[in-house]
């Protein structure tokens, strides 16, 4: 498991610049987004943060313990904090482990938006209080003579009734264990035949497709280390791995929607469509934004009793960090994220117009703005045949596709390139967007 981990902070923390992508870069005025030598960015400072914040860094030579977001969670929620809020955690979530996590989102505990009126401890303590919340429901040992409820978190570190069958094909498990996704996003992010991408982790998470974009996300430009993820998803049961798919799902917006963690954190700031639809920047919109779909408007003006139960656990939370009680902690009358929000974006990448370029689009797609190499694996993969070479950013031995008459390469042609990047709104699983799950 050590040398598992130290391969996956070292892919972290190596990144390529000079290749295929270099010379082409862009920008978009209208959605705030540029890209320079391959890597994208804001044009704006709001633009910029929202693309930070959501990305998994590294942080290079910097000790854990000497991060600022680390350092913060510390102060407001040390080791003892830990083990008293969750006294049956499953021993491999460790409070060290949550803290190497967290430390590779520098912006969890280390961003806030003044309109708040919260000191950077306070806004901390919300965020921590705010993910906690759903990772105890989740992960909830459900045992009333030990503890109170919101003292039971982290005693799963998978959906224990799934885990008991057999890794290797046939899988004569229930079918409400089985996650392996059909049409665009399968073939995407394959599921292999004997893998089973039921739920893991703090948050549960769950699919092929979000395994596999999470794998993108922790192993930028390392086809085989992800494939390790795709192969061997039983790998999420670990604690920094763990810790850190709970953080990637809380910390990434998935348009229309904002992130879990730009509603704690004060930034999403809802606009009149997203108000005709009853959403407010408080904790009920994080439950519309993690499961909404199902725990949200359910039966207009009764709140499900899951969204009921992450409410109360938010308000057992406020009280233990000594914050103030808060309003509109459900999702009753909740409609869905409306698709001219505040918090819609283009944030996929597809082949671009011009050659060995990729463009900013609104439709789901194999390539995200908030993955790190995302946009050079655009590139590779509508460019060029070797991704292999080309996502390390060697440029003079890879197979090119033809040249045109003035030099430049050939496109594939549209029928082509819409075949790989169409989406069909009819398939059974969107791997994006509103309906996706977790």
């Amino acid at each position: 498991m050590k040398t598992f981990v130290a391969a996956m902070l070292a892919a972290i923390a190596y990144s390529y610049e000079d290749g295929v992508w270099s010379g082409h870069d862009w920008f978009d005025e209208d959605e705030g987004v540029g890209v320079k030598n391959g890597v994208p960015y804001g044009l704006d400072p709001m633009s910029e943060r929202r693309i930070s914040s959501a990305t998994l860094q590294s942080g290079p030579g910097v000790q854990n313990e000497d991060k600022e977001n680390v350092r913060m969670i510390m102060e407001v929620f040390g080791e003892e904090d830990f083990e008293h809020l969750f006294p049956l955690h499953d021993k491999l979530y460790s409070y060290e482990a949550f803290l190497v996590a967290a430390g590779l989102f520098p912006k969890f505990c280390g961003e806030d938006d003044p309109s708040l009126g919260l000191t950077e401890a306070e806004v901390c303590k919300r965020e921590l209080a705010t993910l906690f919340s759903h990772v105890i429901f989740e992960t909830n040992g459900g045992e009333p003579d030990h503890h109170e409820y919101f003292r039971q978190g982290l005693k799963h570190i998978k959906e224990h009734h799934c885990g008991k069958y057999p890794k290797y094909p046939p899988f004569d498990g229930p079918p409400e264990c089985n996650f392996h996704s059909h049409g665009w996003s399968a073939k995407t992010w394959p599921p292999y035949e004997h893998a089973q991408y039921f739920a893991r982790g703090p948050l549960m998470m769950k699919w092929n497709y979000n395994y596999g974009r999470f794998a993108d996300a922790v192993y930028p430009g390392y086809p085989k280390d992800k494939m390790n993820i795709m192969m061997n998803p039983e790998n999420l049961e670990s604690g920094i791995l763990g810790f850190l798919s709970a953080l990637w799902i809380y910390m990434t917006p998935r348009s229309p929607m904002p992130s879990m963690h730009e509603v704690a954190t004060g930034f999403y700031k809802p606009n009149e469509h997203d108000e005709l639809s009853q959403i407010f920047p408080a904790f009920g919109a994080t439950t519309n934004i993690f499961n909404g779909n199902k725990e949200c408007n359910v039966e207009f003006g009764t709140e499900s009793d899951s969204a009921y139960h992450r409410a109360q656990i938010y308000l057992d939370l406020l009280n233990f960090f000594n914050l103030h009680p808060e309003y509109h902690l459900g999702c009753s009358k909740m409609g869905p994220f409306p698709e001219e929000g505040s918090a819609a974006h283009a944030q996929y990448f597809t082949k671009g117009v011009q050659a060995n370029s990729c463009d900013l689009v609104t439709f789901p797609t194999a390539y995200s703005l908030y993955n790190r190499s995302d946009y050079k694996r655009c590139v590779c993969d509508s460019w060029f045949t070797n991704e292999d070479e080309c996502i390390m950013g060697k440029s003079g031995d890879k197979e090119q596709l033809p040249k045109t008459k003035d030099g430049k390469t050939e496109p594939k042609s549209h029928a082509q390139t819409d075949r790989e990047v169409k989406v069909d709104r009819d398939e059974h699983v969107e791997p994006e967007g509103q309906s996706q799950k977790f």
